[in-house]
């Protein structure tokens, strides 16, 4: 049976590294019908170890992201340096706020 989530969060992952499947065939040396057939419902056999890895070193994902394992964030540094001085005071005031607000839940 395949894995829904495996082809969303593929397909998002292709998406937001600004990828068209032919690129990211490229990029991985999967054919793009595989990748097509991959992120589509149609499919019915599951990606192997060795496409679940090229793919996740091509999208800059983390493979247990691709599996449904865990929640990428993985991007987080790339999408803080793309925000301005201001935005990223205001996230590091943030997370020292978080960080004091964790201490003293632990008393």
């Amino acid at each position: 049976m395949k894995d829904k989530a495996f082809s969303q969060r593929l397909k998002w992952a292709r998406l937001k590294a600004g990828l068209t499947q032919r690129e990211l065939s490229d990029a991985c040396g999967i054919d793009r019908a595989s990748i097509s057939k991959l992120e589509g419902d149609s499919g019915t056999r599951n990606p192997s170890y060795h496409a679940i890895r090229r793919l996740s070193i091509a999208l800059r994902v983390s493979s247990d992201f691709l599996l449904g394992i865990k929640l990428e964030t993985a991007s987080m540094p790339r999408q803080f340096e793309e925000l301005g001085e201001r935005d990223r005071e205001i996230v590091r005031i943030l997370i020292e706020s978080m960080k004091e607000h964790k201490g003293e839940n632990a008393k």
